[in-house]
């Protein structure tokens, strides 16, 4: 029988919500909501080209389950961008 501990990184955004995402997360990498998906990601910019890296899945609270899209909605703040995920 195989047991894993589970590792986590809490962390804060600058607007002050609060999350937890992966072991790998850092100050600069960015959470990213993408429309149709339950949770938002965290991406990390990369250094040599115009693409991210995907970090990893977070859980941060007030914006699960299209909470944030259905807000911005509402206030006509929604702007979509394409990232180029590696």
């Amino acid at each position: 029988m195989e047991t894993r501990r589970c590792q986590s990184t809490f962390f804060a955004t600058r607007n002050g919500l609060a999350g937890v995402g992966m072991p790998g997360v850092r100050a600069g990498d960015q959470v990213t909501i993408w429309f149709g998906a339950p949770v938002p990601f965290i991406v990390r910019e990369c250094e040599d080209d115009d693409t991210y890296k995907l970090v990893g899945a977070a859980y941060v609270a007030g914006i699960m389950e299209g909470q944030m899209v259905d807000e911005l909605y509402c206030e006509d703040l929604a702007d979509a961008i394409t990232l180029l995920v590696k």
